[in-house]
This record gives C-alpha cells, sequence and structure tokens, in this order.
C-alpha cells in the first residue's frame, strides 16, 4: 500500500475524504501517487513518492498529503 487514499488508516474499497485546506480544481492519479492542484496553483501529493514523483525529498511515500513547493 502506497497510501494512494490519502489518509492514514486500513484499506478501504468506499471512497474516503481526503483533508484539503482549500477547494481541489483537479486531480492526476499515476499508479501508486495521487497529485491534488488547489483552487489557489498550490499542489498536494500523497501515495508512493519513490521516484521524486511528489517533488518532496526524501519521504519515499506518504498516507497524506504532502505539500509540494
Amino acid at each position: 500500500m502506497s497510501g494512494v487514499l490519502g489518509r492514514d488508516g486500513p484499506p478501504s474499497s468506499r471512497a474516503v475524504d481526503v483533508a484539503m485546506p482549500e477547494p481541489v480544481v483537479s486531480l492526476h492519479f499515476s499508479r501508486d501517487a495521487v497529485c491534488a492542484l488547489l483552487q489557489s496553483g498550490g499542489v498536494r501529493c500523497w501515495g508512493s513518492n519513490f521516484s521524486g514523483q511528489h517533488g518532496v525529498v526524501p519521504i519515499l511515500q506518504s498516507a497524506v498529503p504532502l505539500k509540494v513547493d
């Protein structure tokens, strides 16, 4: 599991809410990671970061959304 649900906790077969600081304009999904574009233009990513796809290093994965600078 790579935390692709965007929250800590057990796996779920149902949709779950993901806490964001503001409205999400769009989502980008890859096999093991998700990034959200926020209304302000900010980006939050979670899931696998094995290849640095979050833009946050050295964290290899995150179960919760991380701010991308």
